[in-house]
């Protein structure tokens, strides 16, 4: 796992200038935008990265996998830890089952939501208090994203000064909304929001759990487990 840099925000705006320039990035093509669009918000860094345009009807499961959502409702965890090649410890955790096509429509793009709470390249892990802290913001966001099948929270890795969010959903728009919309501290919360398109989960296979031998059972990390979620503080 390599650690990934972070981009600075380049302009303050509320959420109506930002889901504005959502909107106008998207209509500009049917297909994907070739653009990133990177701005602040009073709750957070959002980074959109190829944005769809979206239809404003309620969501509905119709054209979502029910395999996702019995996953989901099951809430089966897996946690592993270790060190990557250049010696920076990690910890790792997963839904159970993991994943894939054929069974994620209408889950086609990852949403990685970033919390870093300490410098990159110091292979800090979190203080208590950080723990603390993002636990919270964790429990507001999984439910205001999942609650109905919106979004799927498929892993949450822990590394090099930064906790990372692996969503999936096809709403880039509505994702973004929910979280401005989460219930917040006194200080409001910094977190960086970054999606792409990622139909067949690659994100998830080739870079969170790829240190891990999920088809034999087993991991090349000695530490693996499968319990409920709230178990794991992390």
């Amino acid at each position: 796992m390599e650690a990934q840099g972070r981009e600075s925000p380049r302009n303050h705006l509320d959420l109506g200038t930002i889901l504005k320039r959502i909107l106008e990035t998207s209509a500009k093509s049917s297909s994907l935008a070739a653009s990133i669009t990177t701005v602040i918000s009073p709750c957070g860094w959002i980074r959109i990265n190829s944005v769809r345009q979206k239809s404003t009807r309620p969501m509905s499961m119709t054209n979502k996998s029910q395999r996702v959502r019995e996953v989901q409702l099951e809430d089966i965890w897996s946690v592993g830890e270790g060190h990557t090649a250049d010696g920076l410890p990690f910890v790792c955790r997963w839904r159970t089952r993991v994943l894939g096509p054929p069974d994620v429509d209408g889950y086609d793009r990852v949403l990685k939501v970033v919390w870093q709470y300490s410098d990159a390249d110091t292979g800090a892990m979190p203080s208590t208090e950080d723990s603390q802290a993002m636990r919270t913001f964790e429990d507001r966001l999984a439910p205001a994203l999942e609650h109905d099948g919106h979004a799927y929270l498929a892993a949450i890795l822990t590394l090099d000064g930064a906790r990372e969010w692996i969503f999936y959903s096809s709403d880039v728009q509505e994702c973004v909304q929910r979280i401005t919309d989460m219930p917040q501290e006194r200080e409001p919360y910094s977190y960086e929001l970054t999606t792409e398109s990622d139909p067949d989960w690659s994100w998830l296979h080739d870079q969170i759990l790829s240190p891990f031998d999920l088809d034999e059972g087993r991991s090349e990390i000695p530490s693996i487990q499968s319990r409920p979620w709230w178990k794991f503080w992390g």
